[in-house]
């Protein structure tokens, strides 16, 4: 007899009653910013070490590494990230107060809140997204805001949407979203630039058309028609910031000639006429950003010199004759954006340095000595919109992270919360491989000094403050990788000479002393990995000849001498890559398409003892010839394996795994287990096991939960138990309606007191799946609507978990999800 489908799925119900295993993806573990790869990854206690290298177009390490938050979230006066902004997914580059104490946002993103938006949206003052107002434009990207009233004048470079032509300029109902009349006409351009006064328009950006009119990159409309008005005042580049101060208007960008006069980056006009004035700071290169105060106009751009002054890329003039004063903080990169309030001068942009002083992206400079601030919160990446305000500081921007720290290449950061530790050894070089034993941590990389010392490619570190020890092997080239052994530091790399000896890209350092062994197996070539197993050492790399003998790729020496078994010999035609025991099977990875004696493409089995090849055979395909690139780690009867196909997705019995896939030993047939990533580069990628937390750092794609891209670094806890908790101990309670359900799910609960609340939709695997909810909430009872929607499309039929998570604790509730 058939069941009904209601009573299959009560069926399934019943028999998940006890707990299910799953890998859960640790969503407080901080990111790094940037594209080059996270390379080495060690954990000792509560601490986390990782390390950056550079990626294939020699982009630097990391800088910053932060958390988690989207491109748009408030700060507040202390630098701390202030909880409950929704989490936008894209770009931000424009952000306006409401008047009503919240926001207008826009630039390139497609989700804000976990609501879908076109580059365009309102948060409320209660940091909920207003669903009322959520405007559709085709190929979105907003550049600039203003508010007037109500209405929402909206610039950028947008398509026109069908029935209401409106291209890069437009006029928005403050409450409906809807397109007011107002209509600048083709401008074939960009808007970057908004300002309105009363009944007119001010319009900066690039192009030649505006309002029906020629007008060369500046502009003056009619707010209400979007007619232009007689007023010309022609750029000869593009104008990137307008400021009004009262009958003046502020103009600036790249420009070289305004209104038929010389001026270099920046000049003002008469708002009412457009007359140029005599007003001439003359910059040396573009000015890109402005903000005044009282007689004081703040600069910020790409200049070395302006108002008769050397200013790098920051500077205060006076509004009366232009000239610098003596207010120079200095930047060391691009300042793209400026506000000013109570005496403070924020600012954002690519730098990473003002005044002297470590600021990623973000900083508070004092208005009057130019002095930064204590204020640090970091970025990720560019910062592209600032409102300070009271209550908080807004910023927008390229990141997916601020409110973390400076941090070049090597960090620590607490395992249980992702905060970014004071550990701060600031190398000035890529960092490969970390080793520790809890009290002190050795480094290996390229670098020429770290710990506030000179040293060569190798370093060991005090595990407490990060400062360098007087151990200094200095070896004379990069250093790959590094196994720690009782007392006994194995270093690989590419190298000639370590401690005063002569060691070919090979060698065993004293822990103590720095001195090197008597072990001197002489590689040919770069050595990647060295991995001690009983009483024999294994080492895999680029090499043909080690320890005295033939041997590509892979050998077996001798533990005291580093001589080479002449009895083992994996016969691999080329190099190998990474290597990893169970005591009795070396796992190997590599671009070789045979090894041990049998045919094996790019991963196989070594037997310790012999060197033949097992029976295990994963026997992975491309959809190109090209090979792919690996690393390996092995956890019981499970092997992960990085990996990248330049020419496509690998395939494993014909399941695509890329990035990361778990596999079953001695089967190599794929797990079921495989996260949702969504692109990445693994040329080079960090694996680090820790009880039962797996650790993975590269260059790839993951989306969050709430859709926020999580790149760089990744954790998930392998044995977490995915099942139904009581009650929080807020007395909160969850019900959800319908269930089952179709898709569509209204969660319900209650607060015994006001909590950040965060609701997440979790399948059987123990992956997030959905964000509906992620803000501060009041106490009583509330209602989340989930609409059956994650990142991949609408969830599959099948049993998950809608989980509650407060202050006070969390709460977990079965949800069955039938046929759509």
């Amino acid at each position: 007899m058939r069941l009904p489908r209601v009573l299959l799925m009560a069926c399934a119900l019943t028999a998940l009653s006890s707990p299910a295993n799953a890998q859960l993806l640790l969503d407080y573990i901080p990111v790094p910013n940037g594209t080059a790869p996270v390379d080495a990854i060690a954990r000792s206690g509560n601490t986390v070490y990782v390390g950056g290298s550079r990626d294939f177009l020699d982009q630097p390490p990391f800088d910053y590494l932060g958390p988690i938050t989207g491109s748009c979230q408030r700060i507040d006066a202390g630098g701390n990230l202030m909880p409950g902004f929704p989490e936008v997914i894209g770009s931000v580059s424009a952000v306006a107060p409401d008047g009503a104490g919240g926001w207008f946002v826009g630039g390139s993103f497609s989700k804000i809140g976990g609501f879908t938006a076109t580059g365009l949206a309102h948060v409320r003052s209660d940091l909920t997204v207003d669903p009322a107002w959520l405007p559709t434009l085709y190929n979105v990207g907003i550049s600039a805001i203003a508010v007037s009233g109500s209405t929402v004048f909206v610039g950028g470079h947008f398509d026109a949407s069908p029935g209401v032509p409106r291209e890069d300029l437009a006029a928005l109902d403050a409450v409906t979203g809807a397109c007011l009349p107002f209509h600048a006409g083709g401008i074939s351009g960009s808007v970057r630039a908004l300002v309105v006064s009363g009944s007119t328009l001010y319009v900066g950006g690039i192009f030649g058309l505006m309002g029906g009119q020629p007008r060369q990159n500046l502009a003056a409309l009619d707010a209400t028609t979007g007619s232009a008005l007689a007023w010309t005042a022609n750029a000869n580049a593009p104008v990137w910031s307008l400021v009004l101060d009262g009958s003046r208007l502020y103009v600036s960008g790249d420009f070289t000639g305004l209104g038929g006069f010389v001026r270099n980056y920046i000049g003002s006009v008469n708002a009412a006429t457009g007359v140029v004035d005599g007003w001439n700071p003359n910059a040396d290169l573009q000015v890109r950003a402005m903000a005044i105060d009282g007689g004081t106009l703040y600069v910020g751009g790409r200049f070395s010199s302006i108002g008769g002054q050397a200013r790098t890329r920051l500077a205060a003039l006076s509004t009366t004759t232009g000239l610098a004063s003596a207010w120079n903080p200095g930047a060391d990169g691009e300042v793209g954006e400026l506000a000013v309030l109570g005496g403070l001068v924020y600012a954002g942009g690519v730098f990473t340095h003002i005044g002297g002083q470590t600021r990623v992206r973000l900083a508070a400079i004092d208005g009057t000595t130019g002095a930064p601030t204590a204020w640090n919160p970091g970025a990720g990446r560019e910062v592209l919109a600032i409102v300070p305000s009271a209550s908080g500081i807004t910023v927008g921007g390229a990141f997916n992270s601020v409110g973390g720290k400076a941090r070049n290449a090597l960090a620590a950061f607490d395992a249980s919360t992702g905060a970014v530790t004071t550990w701060d050894p600031n190398p000035n070089g890529p960092i490969h491989s970390i080793v520790t034993d809890g009290t002190t941590v050795w480094v290996g990389g390229s670098f020429s000094s770290i710990g506030g010392q000179a040293r060569n490619n190798l370093a060991a570190l005090s595990a407490a403050t990060g400062l360098a020890t007087s151990w200094a092997p200095n070896p004379d080239g990069p250093v790959q990788g590094l196994t720690l052994s009782g007392g006994t530091l194995y270093v690989a790399g590419q190298f000639t000479t370590i401690s005063g000896a002569s060691r070919l890209n090979a060698a065993a350092l004293s822990t103590t002393t720095g001195a090197a062994t008597t072990w001197n197996p002489g590689a040919n070539a770069q050595v990647r990995r060295i991995l001690p197993v009983g009483g024999a050492v294994f080492v895999c790399g680029s090499f043909t000849s080690v320890g005295g003998l033939a041997r590509t790729g892979i050998a077996k020496l001798n533990a005291t001498t580093g001589a080479a078994d002449a009895g083992w010999d994996a016969q691999s035609p080329t190099d190998v890559h990474a290597m990893t025991t169970d005591g009795t099977t070396l796992f190997v990875d590599g671009p070789f398409t045979a090894i041990g004696g049998a045919l094996r493409k790019n991963i196989g089995a070594l037997d310790v003892a012999t060197g033949i090849a097992t029976a295990f055979d994963p026997n992975p395909t491309y959809p190109s010839p090209l090979d792919g690139r690996w690393d390996l780690l092995l956890s019981g009867s499970k092997l992960y394996v990085t990996i990248w196909a330049p020419g496509g997705d690998p395939k494993f019995s014909g399941q695509v795994r890329n990035i990361l896939a778990e596999l079953n030993v001695p089967s190599g047939t794929p797990t079921s287990w495989y996260p949702p990533f969504t692109g990445g580069n693994m040329s080079r990628a960090g694996l680090h096991l820790h009880q039962s937390i797996l650790y993975l750092g590269g260059d790839f794609s993951l989306p969050e939960p709430s859709g926020v891209e999580r790149r760089g670094l990744a954790a998930w806890d392998l044995s977490v138990i995915v099942g139904v908790g009581p009650d929080s101990p807020s007395g909160s309670r969850v019900a959800l309606r319908p269930n089952p359900s179709t898709g569509r799910v209204s969660i319900g609960f209650s607060l015994a007191r006001g909590s950040r609340v965060r609701v997440d939709v979790v399948d059987l695997q123990g992956r997030a799946v959905a964000r509906p909810a992620d803000q501060w909430m009041a106490g009583g009872g509330h209602e989340v609507a989930w609409d059956g929607s994650t990142p991949q499309g609408r969830a599959k039929p099948g049993i998950y978990f809608v989980r509650v998570t407060t202050e006070d604790g969390v709460t977990t509730r079965r949800l069955a999800i039938l046929n759509h």
